[in-house]
């Protein structure tokens, strides 16, 4: 199958943005430079400058969210093609041609009923052309939809989503509270409740919803509906919004929840609801939510939601094979961390030359976490202010791109890191909470023995950085009946027994510490767990800012840019100033 990306796209670059590429493109001349562009910079500020500007931001349902191309293919390019595509197997290598693009590697998680995802890894074998930009296409019918739940179902899909199996949850059901018979609602309220998640903990989420439709006294019917993860749920609500078929509950990172407030979507303020003595969490209630967690949704005097679920972003680091190779402790320092993972990489020179350290990442987080971790200001602070001139950011660059160079991080075939930690293929790789469970199965699979931890980046001027982001819960409903309705359905979310079995099955962290000791055997059987709770002191919350709805990708491709074979050392400079003008341009008024 050959496909053209002519005609894909039907609207022109904006002219403002055609100028800005030739400018830079034409100052930064030559083989090497003149790369900069073609390979990564171009690519990513095309899409996430040139569809920001002529959609107005994201807004427009015209306006997709192709922030990664790279990484995911969103059900939303689905609905632009769907009546000429239709794809239903397994795997399909699509075949581009235009201007030096080769081949597209398409990975896709298809079953019956698909409930959200299509994976995308591209290989670009050959330098892509200041015209030559591309798209992979793999579809399934039912990929293109987010699934929804009947109300009155209550036989629910056991089927995961991951390529692993996961820990079913242990806990009992959790009734819906009864005991506050002093509200008044009209009886039989609907309400939709839409997610990010998918697989064991969309099935979670559904089992719960349904447990309280059953049982609160009012006979709130809450419908759920998966749509996929986070950038498919940005681009439903941004074309539900203009349908105006908005849900009535939403999960959401925080930072979308500020966009959308400030595009002028209805989020409820849920202090009022905070500030009630009858609706409102009782003290002790409000005092166990961990504040790193709690805080995050506060906007000055409004609270545009409460957290629903959070995971870290670490380093996972075998222990023993760290024993072995003459290392007691994990490293602390950025010259340990580039000690160990090079001797490990010499360690495996003899028989699987290029592994043994570090798996390379260029995910925003990886990418976010390791320039924090060479700053002692924060990159992004909490009043949305982008501070990348610290000398620490060059230094990072630099440092990743020398791990690299010298073979103390490389990249594997396999998308997933896991048999290859498992396999001492890798002394480390970037992770986050949904890995431990996964990674915890693959080492059984390989009948690996060793002892593994979870470990922070490590700094050297300032404390270990430990990312911590996931989904709040808010309310886009200003009726009052509804908005109330809506809210005891958030609290009965955010139970500790409730949280509780949402992390059994996708070992997030714990959002308050009455959480904690109704996890103690789950805690004995995954250890690392355990280690990720100590890091909970350590956890920096994720960007807030709505800028960071727009800006991740521009991290993600720092990273990517520093591994091509056109980079050296003496361009990260330009790279850097090229993504503080990227991120001026896409953030600017």
């Amino acid at each position: 199958m050959k496909l053209r990306t002519k005609g894909l796209f039907p609207r022109a670059v904006p002219p403002r943005f055609a100028l800005l590429s030739a400018r830079t493109y034409s100052s930064y001349n030559g083989p090497a430079r003149a790369g900069l562009f073609s390979n990564g910079f171009l690519r990513q500020a095309y899409w996430a400058t040139a569809v920001s500007r002529f959609c107005g931001g994201f807004q427009s349902k015209a306006c997709l969210p192709y922030q990664n191309l790279r990484y995911w293919l969103l059900p939303a390019v689905c609905k632009n093609i769907i009546k000429t595509i239709r794809v239903n197997v397994n795997q399909l290598l699509i075949e581009v041609h235009d201007e030096g693009l080769w081949y597209l590697i398409l990975d896709h998680f298809a079953k019956s009923k698909i409930e959200f995802l299509v994976r995308l890894i591209a290989m670009v074998k050959n330098k892509i052309s200041m015209r030559g930009f591309f798209i992979g296409l793999m579809l399934a019918l039912a990929a293109c939809k987010p699934i929804q739940s009947s109300t009155a179902a209550a036989t629910l899909s056991g089927a995961a989503t991951s390529p692993t199996a996961m820990a079913a949850p242990t806990l009992k059901a959790t009734s819906a509270p009864t005991q506050q018979s002093s509200i008044e609602l009209p009886s039989g309220i609907a309400l939709e409740f839409w997610h990010p998640w998918s697989g064991e903990l969309a099935n979670v989420v559904e089992e719960m919803a349904v447990e309280f439709n059953q049982n609160n006294e009012w006979q709130i019917e809450i419908a759920t509906a998966s749509h996929a993860d986070d950038l498919v749920l940005l681009e439903d609500i941004n074309q539900a919004y203009e349908s105006e078929t908005l849900p009535d509950i939403i999960a959401a990172p925080s930072a979308y929840l500020r966009l959308w407030q400030l595009q002028g979507l209805p989020i409820k303020n849920l202090q009022e609801f905070m500030d009630s003595d009858m609706l409102g969490f009782t003290p002790v209630e409000q005092n166990a939510f961990l504040p790193v967690f709690w805080n995050t949704d506060l906007v000055g005097e409004l609270r545009l939601g409460i957290p629903a679920y959070r995971r870290g972003h670490f380093l996972f680091y075998n222990l023993n094979w760290a024993n072995e190779l003459g290392y007691s402790d994990p490293p602390s320092t950025s010259q340990d961390f580039r000690t160990q993972v090079c001797a490990a990489a010499t360690a495996n020179l003899a028989h699987a030359g290029g592994t043994g350290g570090w798996i390379y990442d260029s995910q925003p987080y990886t990418s976010l976490a390791w320039q924090q971790a060479f700053n002692e200001m924060d990159i992004i602070s909490a009043d949305g202010s982008i501070n990348m001139q610290q000398p620490g950011s060059q230094t990072a660059l630099e440092y990743i791109y020398d791990l690299f160079l010298d073979d103390c991080a490389w990249i594997g075939r396999q998308s997933s890191p896991h048999q290859y930690f498992a396999t001492r293929f890798a002394l480390t790789y970037s992770g986050t909470s949904e890995d431990i469970l996964i990674q915890e199965t693959a080492n059984q699979a390989e009948e690996s023995a060793d002892q593994w931890t979870l470990i922070p980046y490590p700094s050297d001027s300032a404390r270990p950085v430990v990312y911590a982001e996931g989904a709040s819960y808010a309310i886009l409903n200003q009726d009052s009946d509804k908005a109330r309705a809506a809210w005891l359905f958030l609290k009965y979310m955010v139970k500790p027994e409730n949280q509780a079995r949402m992390i059994e099955v996708s070992a997030a962290w714990p959002l308050s510490n009455t959480t904690i000791p109704l996890l103690s055997e789950f805690q004995n059987e995954h250890p690392a767990w355990q280690d990720a709770l100590q890091l909970i002191p350590l956890a920096k919350p994720a960007p807030s800012t709505e800028k960071w709805a727009y800006i991740k990708p521009v991290f993600s491709d720092l990273a990517w840019q520093l591994i091509q074979y056109n980079t050296a050392r003496e361009d990260i400079p330009i790279i850097l100033e090229q993504a503080r003008d990227l991120i001026d341009e896409i953030t600017s008024p």
